[in-house]
């Protein structure tokens, strides 16, 4: 997500700058870090097998869905004409 790629920025940076090491400095931006983590694996990611199953078996479904619309519309134009007769 986002918010862990600008929170991992931020902690880099306060390394390169030397901030990290002052006070709580690193420790703070370090457990920013992990709260991002927590809230994508808690919030994001399905919880369970059978809940990421069901989610891959939707996503192979709709892909499945379009690819059929697709080839039903390429059938219903027809053959192509050939017009170099």
């Amino acid at each position: 997500s986002l918010s862990i790629l600008s929170n991992v920025l931020r902690l880099v940076q306060s390394f390169e700058d030397k901030s990290a090491m002052q006070e709580n400095v690193g420790a703070q931006k370090t457990g920013a870090v992990w709260q991002s983590c927590d809230y994508v694996t808690k919030r994001m990611l399905p919880r369970g097998n059978r809940n990421a199953m069901r989610r891959d078996v939707f996503s192979w479904t709709k892909d499945c869905q379009e690819t059929m619309t697709e080839f039903q519309d390429m059938v219903d134009l027809g053959p192509l004409d050939d017009d170099d007769d």
